[in-house]
């Protein structure tokens, strides 16, 4: 289970409150409040209708509506079955849902279990000739598309294609991307006047940049989608209709607009390293001499002739993050390489 807080903007809160709540809730040392200091749980009247009103003040119903887009969802057991199907009720999609009633029991799913979805996904929407499938996850806040052909648009793919239709349409150009992301994306919507605004890998981090008046787009790569125009946090179901949007005011399908994705070779891996070296690896990585340029932005990024190597520092597991990006697979799978040999041979040997 997760609990998440967030501040007055709506955005999650940063790292380091998060460390004094859970030190405050593990020391279990905070004295009884006195019942005059007791709050309130207010609960906002409306809080559906006034949500489904704001998300259509934002898209272009008549584009959608015109066009009669034949879709197939899967909502994952999640809330969004309560919410979406008022709002594609308006918009004049052909809708056919699977898995849209809540089941608390399977709101987590395994690799196995979200692949065995995927391909469910991808075979009804073949069979039925529709225009795209999407999943949303349980909690309404990623999502996952495949497109006419049946084939799964990639984390990133996706983010790009987001990125490029919303500087399509909007008249200012700049999106944020976490630093992970492919570099060559860069060149790509530099060619169509946008400009990519690099951020640290957080979810607080992206929403941050979110915030700016000049951001019209930003995403993890990860399946989360902000649209500021509407709010400035993940909001799968309104990622998913504006990309409706998009398809329909382009009139392609999505597969080409899947062939606009510059090529790119990135390689993702990961390294375990016990919590009690994982300072040690951090700080002698960037007290490390390096004959390349070095990127201090979040982790280390070490930039080569053949391309970039990251590695990040997880939060929450034991483990470091590895992305690698060459001119070529090959080059990016020994970039990556090098980056976990750097890493083992600092960790000591037991």
């Amino acid at each position: 289970m997760d609990i998440k807080f967030f501040d007055s903007l709506g955005i999650t809160i940063n790292r380091d409150t998060e460390r004094k709540i859970e030190t405050l809730f593990l020391r279990e040392d905070a004295r009884r409040t006195y019942l005059y200091e007791i709050g309130e749980i207010r609960y906002a009247p409306r809080a559906v209708e006034s949500y489904i009103a704001g998300f259509l003040s934002k898209i272009n119903i008549d584009a959608i509506r015109n066009v009669g887009k034949k879709i197939v969802i899967d909502y994952s057991f999640g809330t969004t079955s309560m919410v979406l199907p008022s709002i594609l009720g308006k918009l004049g999609c052909e809708v056919v849902s699977i898995n849209a009633f809540i089941d608390e029991r399977k709101l987590a799913k395994t690799r196995e279990e979200f692949l065995f979805s995927i391909n469910q996904l991808s075979q009804i929407v073949t069979t039925l000739r529709a225009d795209l499938g999407i999943l949303l996850d349980s909690q309404g806040e990623k999502i996952f598309i495949v497109d006419e052909k049946g084939s799964l648009i990639s984390d990133e793919d996706l983010a790009y294609i987001l990125a490029f239709l919303a500087i399509r349409t909007q008249a200012r150009k700049d999106v944020a991307f976490p630093i992970y992301m492919p570099r060559v994306f860069e060149e790509g919507l530099r060619h169509y006047g946008g400009n990519i605004v690099w951020t640290k890998s957080s979810d607080r981090a992206i929403m941050e940049a979110s915030t700016r008046n000049h951001i019209v787009f930003a995403s993890d790569g990860r399946g989360g989608a902000i649209f500021p125009q509407f709010q400035f946090t993940y909001d799968g179901m309104f990622g998913f209709v504006k990309l409706l949007e998009f398809l329909s005011t382009e009139n392609i399908p999505l597969s080409q607009l899947r062939d606009l994705v510059p090529p790119y070779s990135l390689v993702k891996s990961k390294v375990n390293c016990p919590w009690e070296h994982k300072g040690r690896v951090m700080r002698e990585l960037l007290e490390k001499k390096y004959e390349k340029e070095v990127d201090y932005t979040e982790g280390i990024r070490i930039l080569t002739d053949d391309g970039w190597f990251l590695v990040l520092s997880d939060p929450n597991r034991p483990e470091f993050h590895i992305y690698a990006e060459g001119k070529a697979i090959r080059q990016a799978e020994r970039l990556a390489q090098e980056a976990i040999e750097m890493i083992s041979s600092i960790i000591p040997k037991e």
